[in-house]
């Protein structure tokens, strides 16, 4: 099977995360990351956008969660 390098935007990233039924499309997505058909990249200010976003009182996250010490 062939593997993809997907860079994944925010959105897509916390619809996945707050997704609460296994038939959202970003859910799916990122089932695929841990199936390893693709291979997610990141860029450093990639990273510093989602703890920026996630780290948002409206999601529910904590500082752990999101990898902030």
């Amino acid at each position: 099977m062939n593997r993809f390098l997907v860079v994944f935007d925010t959105n897509l990233l916390v619809s996945a995360l707050l997704a609460d039924n296994n038939d959202n499309n970003e859910l799916k997505l990122m089932n695929y990351v841990n199936a390893n058909v693709i291979t997610p990249i990141f860029s450093a200010e990639v990273l510093q956008e989602y703890k920026e976003v996630l780290s948002r009182k409206e999601f529910g996250f904590s500082k752990k969660d999101v990898g902030i010490n």
